[in-house]
């Protein structure tokens, strides 16, 4: 009998050693996006994970809006807050609007598929997407050409998945997204480039006045 209770016990050992290194194993596994939080950008940057979540490392997610030119912008934040040696990430959804009521800007987004904006040759911006990408080494990337023009590539997408009521009170709607791009640099003397690709976000818009 004493040793049925010695090879129980043994074997109980043995199991909690099994699942504690079993998820261990799992804790250095990368987590789905369904299971980052309430406001993240998950997206790949040439081949490299790049990941922002709201409440890891000092992130926020912020919602702001503001006049472009002759068009209005509404667009959200993934920053460290007075950090910006941090990479960051800049989202906007520029739309030409007569009356910038929120009413009327929140009618303004839906679901649905959407074009990038990009330069005229007058400087203006176009409506649709508009991107910014602050890397490790302080350069800052975008989603137009700094020289105007349909810059980017055929394949890429921007699909609003969802678009819904907020009461956090920081804003008054949230949304998610995915897409693949192209960033371009901001120095106008170089041609360079970043590919984006299997983007998911879920972020804040439409800040609370």
């Amino acid at each position: 009998m004493k040793n049925l209770v010695k090879i129980l016990i043994s074997v109980i050992v043995a199991s909690s050693v099994f699942y504690s290194c079993n998820k261990k194993d799992d804790d250095d596994v990368a987590p789905s996006p369904a299971v980052y939080g309430d406001f993240y950008i998950n997206a790949f940057v040439e081949g490299k994970l790049i990941h922002m979540k709201e409440g890891v490392s000092n992130y926020i997610n912020r919602p702001h809006g503001s006049v472009l030119t002759d068009k209005y912008g509404d667009g959200c934040f993934f920053e460290v807050t007075n950090d910006y040696t941090k990479p960051y990430f800049a989202f906007v959804f520029v739309n030409a609007l007569n009356d910038t009521s929120q009413t009327t800007r929140i009618n303004a987004i839906d679901t649905g598929s959407y074009d990038f904006s990009y330069k005229l040759p007058n400087g203006a911006i176009t409506e649709g997407i508009l991107m910014y990408f602050t890397d490790d080494s302080g350069m800052t990337w975008q989603s137009y050409h700094y020289f105007g023009g349909q810059s980017q590539p055929k394949i890429s997408s921007f699909t609003v998945t969802h678009y819904s009521d907020n009461n956090d009170g920081k804003s008054l709607k949230k949304f998610e997204a995915i897409f693949n791009c192209t960033f371009y640099s901001g120095n106008p003397f170089t041609q360079d480039s970043l590919i984006i690709t299997n983007a998911q976000m879920k972020g804040r818009i439409i800040p609370v006045q």
